[in-house]
């Protein structure tokens, strides 16, 4: 989520994102989130980037201490 402030500041910036230890389906997922904002046309860019192939695993078992 970004702020109204945040997007009036004309950001280029790209953060990472948090990737799952497992994944359902094998595919492409991305590694970053990007904002960019484009004086010329005075618009914004959101896009996801980045991609990495991520082959499908089982999640790792939840271990219960007792």
């Amino acid at each position: 989520m970004v702020t109204r402030d945040y997007l009036l500041s004309q950001p280029t910036a790209c953060f990472p994102l948090k990737s799952p230890a497992a994944v359902n389906l094998r595919g492409y997922y991305p590694t970053q989130s990007c904002i960019r904002y484009h004086s010329p046309a005075n618009e914004y860019t959101v896009s996801m980037e980045g991609f990495a192939l991520r082959e499908a695993s089982a999640p790792e078992p939840i271990r219960v201490e007792r």
